[in-house]
Order: C-alpha cells, then sequence, then structure tokens
C-alpha cells in the first residue's frame, strides 16, 4: 500500500499486476481464458485499466484476437482510445509484460487487492451505520456485517466454472470405486435411515419435523453424539439453553436419567461414576454448541463458515427452522430465506445440513394423524430446499393406552437421491436416546397397529 496525498495512504493497488495481466491479454489471445472467470473490470484500481479490460473481454467474447491494435480500434469506435493512453501506452503493456505465461499470477495479486479494497470500503461502511444506527441494536448491525463480509468471502472464492465432461466422469468413477469399496455418506447411527439415504453427502440438506415433544431435539443429541466421535459437529439451540443439551447428551452416554441430573443429590456412587465416564467423553469431542435465542440465519452461516475456515467440519445441527429469523416481508418469505439459505449453506460449507422444523397444528384435526409434507408450517420453501424429509409420528402420542409407547416412526416422504420409505425407532425419552426398533419389535408393533386402526402397516 502506497502513500497518497497529504500522507493519506492509498488504497490497496497493484498497478505493475494490472498492466502485466492486460499486457499478457494482449501479448497471447488464448492466456485470456485462463483467467477470464477469474478476474472482471471491477477487479482493477484505476479506471482506464477496468476499461481496457472490459474492451480485451468483449473482443474476446466477439471471437477475435485481443492484441493492442484490435483493442485500440474497438477503443477508438467508442471515444474513449486517448482516456486509457492511446495505442502507445498499449503497445508499451505488450512490450514490458516479458511472458503470457504467468498471467494466473498476475490476476491473483490483482484480485487480491481488489478484495482488500472491498474490505476496505466494507470497514467504513460499518463505522457509517454504528454512527448512524438509529434505534438498531448492536446485535443487528453485528448480523448485518457478519453478512456483508459473508458475501465479500463468495465474491473472492473463485468457483470451478465450466468443467469437462472427462473430467467429471473421471471424478464419478473414482466415487463408485470408493462406494463399490464399502465407503459411503454421512451416518447418522440409525441403520434403517443409513439405508434409505446411503448416508448424507456433503450439500445435503435433510429435514426432520414432528409436533411438539415427538422427540426431535432427543434425535439431535443422538446424531450429534454418534458424528461427533470422528467429525466436527455445530449446533445451533435455538430453542434450548446449551446446559441443557449437555445434560441430554451425559444422560445419553452414561445412561443416567435426566431427572437425576437435575437433582444431583439422588446421584449415587455409580451415577457419579457413569456421568464422569460420559463428561470426559464428551470433552474429548468436536462439538459446538451455539444457543443464541431467535437467531439470524446470517449469525448461522457466519459461525459455520468461520468455523469451516479453521478446523474440519462434518454436520451442521439447527434446532428448528421456525425460531431462526430470515429476511422477507412476511413469514413465508421468511421461512423460504431460512430453508433456502440451509440449503446454500450446506453446498458452501460442503457439509451436510440437519434442519428439525416443527409441523401445523392441522394434523390434530385429522383422523390419521401421520404427517404429510404439506404440514411443514408456515411454508412450503421447507420441502422444496430438502434432499431428504423424515416426518415423525408416534402411536402413543395420540393414544396413551398404545401398549408400544416408546416407539417412534420416522417415515421418509421426500428422498431426491434415493428410496422413500419408514424407519421404526425405540425413543427413551429420560435417556435422550434413539435407537433403531429390533427386527422382532418392529413385527409386533407392526401387528398391533393393524389390531388398533384395522389397517396394514402399509396403509397407515
Amino acid at each position: 500500500m502506497g502513500v497518497g496525498t497529504g500522507n493519506r495512504p492509498l488504497p490497496p493497488q497493484s498497478i505493475e499486476a494490472e498492466q502485466a495481466l492486460i499486457g499478457a491479454a494482449m501479448l497471447d489471445p488464448k492466456a485470456w481464458s485462463r483467467v477470464a472467470n477469474h478476474v472482471s473490470a471491477e477487479d482493477f484500481h484505476r479506471s482506464d485499466h477496468r476499461l481496457t479490460w472490459a474492451v480485451v473481454c468483449a473482443t474476446q467474447r466477439d471471437g477475435l484476437a485481443s492484441d493492442a491494435v484490435t483493442v485500440s480500434e474497438r477503443l477508438s469506435r467508442l471515444g474513449q482510445l486517448e482516456v486509457v493512453g492511446g495505442l502507445p501506452y498499449l503497445a508499451r503493456l505488450v512490450e514490458e509484460t516479458p511472458s503470457a505465461a504467468n498471467i494466473e499470477s498476475y490476476a491473483r495479486i490483482v484480485r487480491e487487492h481488489s478484495t482488500l479494497r472491498r474490505l476496505l470500503e466494507l470497514s467504513q461502511q460499518m463505522s457509517r451505520s454504528i454512527y448512524d444506527r438509529g434505534e438498531r441494536r448492536a446485535d443487528e448491525l453485528v448480523a448485518e456485517a457478519g453478512e456483508l463480509i459473508l458475501r465479500l468471502r463468495q465474491r473472492s472464492r473463485i468457483g470451478r466454472g465450466l468443467v469437462e465432461s472427462r473430467t467429471l466422469i473421471s471424478e464419478l468413477i473414482d466415487d463408485l470405486d470408493r462406494r463399490h469399496a464399502g465407503e459411503h455418506g454421512l451416518s447418522v447411527g440409525l441403520a434403517d435411515f443409513d439405508k434409505l439415504t446411503h448416508g448424507l453427502e456433503p450439500g445435503d440438506l435433510a429435514v426432520f419435523a414432528g409436533r411438539p415433544g415427538l422427540g426431535k431435539t432427543a434425535l439431535l443429541v443422538c446424531v450429534a453424539a454418534h458424528v461427533s466421535r470422528d467429525l466436527g459437529v455445530t449446533v445451533f439451540s435455538a430453542e434450548m439453553p446449551a446446559k441443557q443439551l449437555m445434560r441430554r447428551c451425559v444422560a445419553l452416554l452414561g445412561s443416567v436419567p435426566q431427572g437425576r441430573l437435575r437433582h444431583a443429590d439422588t446421584l449415587t456412587d455409580d451415577d457419579w461414576s457413569a456421568v464422569s465416564d460420559a463428561t470426559g467423553q464428551l470433552a474429548g469431542r468436536r462439538l459446538w454448541i451455539d444457543d443464541t435465542a431467535a437467531p439470524q440465519f446470517s449469525h448461522v452461516r457466519a459461525e459455520v463458515l468461520a468455523l469451516k475456515a479453521r478446523t474440519e467440519l462434518g454436520l451442521v445441527l439447527i434446532d428448528y427452522a421456525q425460531l431462526l429469523q430470515g429476511r422477507g416481508d412476511n413469514r413465508y418469505e421468511q421461512l423460504r430465506d431460512v430453508a433456502y439459505g440451509a440449503k446454500n449453506l450446506a453446498k458452501d460449507a460442503c457439509v451436510p445440513v440437519i434442519l428439525l422444523a416443527q409441523l401445523n397444528r392441522g394434523v390434530e384435526n385429522r383422523d390419521n394423524k401421520r404427517a404429510r409434507l404439506a404440514d411443514l408450517r408456515d411454508s412450503g420453501a421447507i420441502e422444496e430446499a430438502a434432499d431428504v424429509v423424515g416426518l415423525l409420528y408416534s402411536e402413543s402420542y395420540y393414544n396413551p393406552d398404545f401398549p408400544m409407547p416408546n416407539v417412534l416412526e420416522c417415515a421418509i416422504e421426500k428422498n431426491r437421491n434415493g428410496e422413500r420409505g419408514l424407519c421404526l425407532w425405540h425413543f427413551a425419552g429420560e435417556y435422550s436416546r434413539i435407537c433403531v426398533l429390533e427386527e422382532g419389535a418392529r413385527k409386533h408393533y407392526q401387528h398391533l397397529l393393524a389390531k388398533t386402526r384395522g389397517l396394514g402397516i402399509d396403509d397407515l
């Protein structure tokens, strides 16, 4: 960074890199294609360089060679040739560029300084927002700053662009070889769900939805405990404080009822031993919990991408969709922003995201109270954005006298990359434990349902 007039520092820039980039593109027009998707005219600091690069790009896209003569002719037709220093300046850029072989390096330097300038502008913008904040709270300003930084990060990240089919086929074959060797997507620790989905892939959005009290948070705890043995897991709990989640984790891993953990004076020596073992396990897990109440989705996104940048991350869990704040003028638009934001986050962070959601009360007014996709509360966008949707149901929730009160159904009603089907789980609420129902118990459960309703399980 140089020094401007009055000892004011100049914004980040590299005039030499800008000149070399333009010169390389005119010296060897074929080199332009190697950086075309990596740098734009707006990335140049000098206005004459922005104009020249825009003309170089336009000339290339018209199928013409972008040498100095062709570029100068187009600039002349636009009445801008003298603005950029005329043909002598363009010719000098070519002459002083030793080779086009390093064009990618020049582009990276130009892009780097462009990002730094935008970061500087962002800091100035946030300073103005603080002094002109009006009625906005500090947490709103922090969320706004986070969103602006995320946009800058997305812009500074260079995508793959167009990829040749030969390369894609090679990647696909490698993936098939790994799967043939027994590798699969991320296991959530529930065998029937894992079988239906073949494991969750990076970029997947899975939604589990149910009425209050059906076991959604227990499911989140079980999945987090299973995955965090090997991979980093983040949990965003807008409903339950982090301390309560950790208590549930201890109950799960230590097989100590939550009631005793809430009344520690009732713990026996064996309980304390189990608690010690469970807390030791948890202390060694790569598990992060954020219990911000009613967070903006931009907060969730910022936290995930920041964590992803500094450590390995395997899964994001969010409890639950309707408690997050999205952008929009009404509830539908806000939930749409949350749903598609979660899907985009899964893609950008390259991890699966599991989003818990509530169901509408309308389910209560039907004879068959098993949920349908249309029952997702407040917004059909959740169904649209999700790759997998599991709808939870418990017969004992509506029929307290049902003989198997601890069975939890999870109907996979949407599975973008696999088959739909029914998962049957055993739910032990006092331990926050959910596990797959054994085969004998599954058959007995189906028999009881058929007897209770006069239907076969396939009709339910």
